[in-house]
């Protein structure tokens, strides 16, 4: 009923609506606790654990998606409003102070209802509040987000066409096809598993490669749209089939961690990808955009592989990927200074970016403000406040997934944003 996995350095208030059909009755709220194989932290901290009627709120905004193109002129604010005694009065959401009406998205269950709102965006931290009817709802907050690149090549298969088709090649086992299926995101056609028959082969070490020649790109990216229904562990959900993507140049081969991250690890000894992460059926079963971020590898030419593997015992529809887009994406560092004298300018610079273990981060505030680290859905990492004046911080890797995360700086009037890239 709640999950996180990311770091936060304060106490932080979390709340969670339990369903109706519980009330009354007694049972027990599990507070469960994974860990991989990966870098060791603290651990999770839960303290101050409050039983009662919560009454109504909405959860933190987040964008959909959070990556787009010069061709989406609107972006969907999603809110999650929690009240299992009833719907929300006229619900809006105020954004940097313009008012949009929230309708539901059709997400729901007996404890929560989804909420959206069709937002005209541009990249940066924007402001939020909510109104009930007439009256404004206590409940504030800000999200970073979206950023909008410069679309380059759009790929839908609808039909496909020899053009396309020549930037594609299909390595190791015969597993990924070009077909025609209602399932498709767009059109009639996607890259799919399954051919012309209803489910995968065991034993599939498959590689769906598209080769990019990222010459004069200066901050490339990818998106795409994917829907998977891959089979899992009959009795212990672990993953035993999956897919993940990966990045070859002319040198080695890295696995990159789109947004939104994988579901988990394979585990399977008889799976190529074995201990690798990978999407699997834990979020599957519906289409979502997906974003890869290819900024180191700006004015080179690489190969994005969509690997998929799998082992000798249940299998199902697979992997389907539509709607391949190569976006130019800007420059995000951000400024409102308007007409700033130099003793007032605020001053923000983040080196290596990319990083691989720990990047520097450099501060010159004219006043008094706060220094924020945040993901790329929007929560906060780490909060600092910091003094006027000059200061460098050092972030480490440790502990953090490879992605996309933002430096937020805001002091007096003024706020600053960065991009930084943690590759690992």
């Amino acid at each position: 009923i709640w999950q996180h996995d990311s770091i936060k350095t304060h106490w932080e208030l979390e709340r969670v609506a339990l369903d109706r059909s519980l009330w009354g009755r007694r049972c027990k709220l599990a507070f469960r606790f994974l860990s991989n194989r990966e870098a060791e932290r603290l651990g999770w901290y839960v303290d101050d654990i409050i039983v009662g009627f919560s009454g109504e709120f909405f959860g933190d905004a987040s964008v959909s998606p959070l990556y787009g193109d010069t061709t989406q002129p609107q972006f969907t604010v999603g809110f999650t409003y929690f009240n299992p005694a009833g719907v929300p009065t006229l619900p809006h959401a105020v954004v940097d102070g313009t008012s949009y009406l929230m309708v539901p998205d059709g997400t729901y269950d007996t404890r929560w209802t989804r909420y959206i709102a069709r937002v005209p965006l541009s990249f940066g931290v924007h402001q939020y509040h909510f109104v009930m009817g007439s009256s404004r709802f206590p409940q504030s907050g800000e999200f970073v987000g979206p950023i909008v690149g410069q679309l380059v090549k759009h790929l839908d298969f609808d039909p496909p066409e020899s053009l396309e088709l020549a930037e594609f090649a299909v390595e190791g086992d015969t597993g990924w096809f070009i077909s025609r299926t209602t399932m498709a995101h767009s059109g009639d056609y996607c890259w799919n598993n399954f051919g012309s028959g209803t489910s995968y082969a065991n034993y599939l070490d498959t590689k769906l490669v598209w080769r990019l020649d990222l010459s004069g790109l200066t901050s490339p990216a990818v998106t795409f749209w994917a829907y998977y229904d891959i089979a899992m562990g009959r009795t212990t959900g672990l993953i035993r089939d999956g897919g993940n993507v990966k990045v070859r140049t002319r040198t080695t081969t890295w696995i990159l961690n789109p947004v939104p991250y994988y579901d988990g690890y394979i585990v399977s000894t008889v799976n190529r990808l074995n201990g690798e992460p990978a999407y699997a059926e834990v979020w599957g079963k519906k289409w979502r955009k997906f974003f890869v971020d290819l900024s180191p590898f700006a004015g080179d030419s690489v190969e994005l592989m969509f690997c998929f593997g799998t082992n000798n015992t249940s299998t199902s529809l697979g992997w389907l990927v539509d709607d391949l887009k190569l976006l130019d994406m800007p420059s995000t560092r951000i400024v409102d200074d308007g007409q700033i004298k130099p003793k007032d300018r605020l001053i923000l610079s983040v080196y290596p970016n990319p990083f691989n273990t720990s990047c520097a981060i450099e501060v010159s505030a004219p006043s008094d403000g706060e220094l924020g680290i945040y993901d790329v859905v929007g929560r906060c990492l780490v909060m600092l406040n910091i003094k006027r004046g000059d200061h460098r911080f050092v972030l480490s890797g440790d502990g953090l997934p490879s992605g996309v995360y933002f430096v937020r700086v805001e002091a007096k009037a003024l706020k600053s944003v960065k991009k930084i890239l943690l590759i690992k």
